[in-house]
């Protein structure tokens, strides 16, 4: 007869029952076996302890009786007592100090008295927490300041907040001008011991403060995530844009008036020249106008290669330097520039010809106030961005001007006009600011004599 559903339902259940009561009885048994094995290997330990110290006190009885230390003649109780309490207290401390040799260094047998290790520093570590160092390292060691206040007290909806203290976040930035140098200043500086950002940052030019603080947000947090401990060491902090020095003096000013600014020159037409090549290896595809068409604004087609641009003392006015109050000084002026209302902070004004010189990176490291000598400065490559491929090497090429040739003579008489009125306005006026400074005077004021004149003759 077939049993019903329900019937069979029933019937699997009581299975089921059978199967766990079973399995639990397996399970406590095994357990019961665990532990009767682990008494009796405890059980077998104790007697064996037991053993052991029973014979080392006979030996130790026998060894006594022999050598007179024990009931016989001689034996003084109170001597070998005192004899092995003073071994038990040296061996204790000789164990001790390996022991702690041992946790100091990592490695056994080493004499303390020896070698001292300095203390190692426990932090920590909590996950979204900032780490904390004993009161005494923190007054003595900058790793641990280095610590930037939360971004919202700074930014609110992508805006700096009125009277935040940005001016802490800048210590120096190299200003311009292009073709000066600036890239071998930058990639140097970042060696010496300083965070200096990577690439350009131009935000300053088109008024986005925001926009650089989170940049320097961004970089500071990648180096606290790279570091071991979650500590960056504090050091000089600066940044790289050869157009702040034509647009940017009012916003240094205004947020960051303390950070020491770097300035590169160079004789006008030589910076023309090296500009405009420049501009025909790293943007091959786009024609450059000829250099007669250049001689006033930056224009379309021009690249932002123009004889505006070479009006060198005209922008290093903007920083309000001088006194603007002559007749005399202001006719060297002629693009019209307002300087800066408030402060900025002091400039190092170097020319090109200058970064071979030992001297030069003694100065600008007291300047910056490093401590880590800047390395030598290379040779600057000239190369483009595309001089791998021989199809845009080849028409870079043969386009590149040589600034001498009498087809670039109109060029070169406005970047004359511009040189002469420079040096007499940067030797005259700028250079006799306190918070100007300038490596190797002399040398300095040589150079500035040569842009006098044509260097093509």
């Amino acid at each position: 007869m077939r049993q019903s559903h329900k019937a069979r339902e029933q019937q699997r259940g009581r299975r089921s029952e059978i199967t766990r009561e079973r399995s639990v009885t397996t399970r406590s048994r095994r357990k019961g076996h665990r532990r009767g094995r682990q008494s009796s290997i405890t059980a077998f330990m104790w007697t064996t302890l037991a053993a052991y110290l029973s014979v080392v006190a006979f030996t130790d009885s026998a060894i006594s009786s022999i050598l007179g230390f024990g009931n016989g003649v001689g034996h003084d109780p109170d001597r070998a007592g005192q004899m092995r309490a003073r071994n038990t207290r040296e061996n204790y401390h000789a164990v001790n100090e390996a022991e702690q040799a041992f946790l100091r260094t990592g490695k056994r047998g080493l004499d303390s008295t020896t070698k001292k290790e300095k203390p190692r520093v426990h932090v920590k570590r909590i996950k979204g927490a900032k780490a904390k160092l004993p009161r005494e390292q923190l007054e003595r060691d900058p790793i641990a300041r280095e610590e930037l206040p939360p971004l919202s007290s700074i930014l609110v909806n992508g805006k700096v907040v009125p009277n935040a203290n940005t001016a802490m976040f800048l210590d120096y930035a190299i200003i311009g001008f292009a073709k000066t140098g600036t890239t071998s200043v930058h990639r140097h500086l970042a060696s010496a011991h300083t965070y200096t950002l990577n690439g350009e940052h131009c935000e300053l030019v088109v008024n986005d403060t925001a926009k650089l603080i989170r940049a320097i947000y961004d970089d500071h947090g990648m180096r606290v995530k790279n570091s071991k401990d979650g500590i960056v060491e504090k050091r000089k902090r600066g940044i790289k844009c050869p157009q702040d020095i034509q647009s940017s003096a009012h916003n240094y000013a205004r947020y960051f008036p303390e950070t020491k600014l770097l300035v590169g020159i160079r004789h006008p037409i030589d910076w023309f020249e090296s500009l405009y090549n420049y501009r025909l290896s790293n943007v091959p595809w786009k024609e450059m106008l000829p250099t007669s068409n250049l001689t006033r604004g930056c224009g379309p087609g021009s690249q932002g290669v123009c004889a505006w641009r070479a009006s060198f003392h005209d922008f290093l006015s903007t920083l309000g330097k001088t006194p603007m109050n002559s007749n005399e000084e202001k006719k060297l002026l002629t693009l019209g520039l307002e300087p800066v209302e408030t402060k900025v902070g002091n400039v190092f004004l170097y020319d090109v010809a200058q970064l071979s010189e030992k001297r030069f990176r003694r100065d600008l490291q007291d300047f910056l106030g490093l401590s880590k000598d800047i390395p030598e400065f290379p040779a600057i490559s000239t190369a483009g961005r595309f001089d791998h491929i021989d199809s845009y090497k080849q028409k870079s090429s043969r386009k590149k001007i040589d600034i001498c040739d009498d087809q670039h003579e109109k060029i070169r008489r406005v970047l004359l006009q511009k040189a002469q009125r420079a040096s007499i306005w940067i030797h005259g006026y700028f250079m006799k600011s306190p918070d100007v400074h300038i490596s190797d005077r002399k040398f300095f004021v040589e150079l500035l004599k040569s842009w006098q004149r044509d260097p093509c003759g």
